[in-house]
């Protein structure tokens, strides 16, 4: 996969938040996407969804290769961990047929815990790769990333599930597997 069609802002967990004296708004996790790529031939295809779609096989196709990426959870407010970024499917030589329906459902990035009262972000959504023409018959799915969580004297929390999240903790702590 190559770097020009994937950003920095895709899929990453958000920044906390601590200014001395301020408790501002963690940062949000990145957006998940989605790209399909396919070879006729001389030629090749490829489909980059940032975007909620749908993809037709074309005719002659029956594989496809794939890279899922889920939304990145949002970052935790005052004295909090980052959130978790968001899970990765890769593959190659799925089987597809021609003239086939899939349905993809971008996850979004997690918002950002806020000043008061929670602190907590929340959980990046699920990226969906679904058969025909809907988001419920899951065929590839990755994780959204957990929010990043506040501390909570005298000990941190763990980060939210989903992901990794960051724990809230002024020096640091580390988030639970998702």
């Amino acid at each position: 996969w190559s770097s020009d069609v994937c950003s920095s802002d895709l899929g990453g967990g958000g920044g906390s938040s601590f200014t001395p004296g301020t408790y501002g708004t963690a940062g949000a996790g990145g957006s998940g996407i989605v790209i399909l790529k396919y070879y006729v031939q001389d030629s090749n295809g490829l489909f980059v969804f940032a975007n909620t779609g749908q993809f037709v096989v074309p005719d002659g196709i029956t594989t496809i290769d794939y890279l899922l990426v889920a939304g990145g959870g949002g970052g935790g407010g005052r004295f909090a961990g980052g959130g978790g970024a968001g899970g990765v499917l890769q593959g190659t030589g799925y089987p597809v047929g021609p003239n086939q329906l899939y349905t993809i459902q971008i996850g979004a990035g997690g918002n950002g815990g806020g000043p008061t009262p929670s602190y907590t972000g929340s959980n990046g959504t699920n990226t969906v790769l679904s058969a025909g023409n809907t988001a419920n018959a899951f065929l590839l799915t990755a994780l959204g990333g957990g929010g990043g969580n506040r501390f909570n004297n005298p000990v941190g929390n763990n980060g939210r599930s989903g992901g990794s999240g960051g724990g809230g903790h002024p020096s640091g702590g580390s988030g639970t597997p998702g």
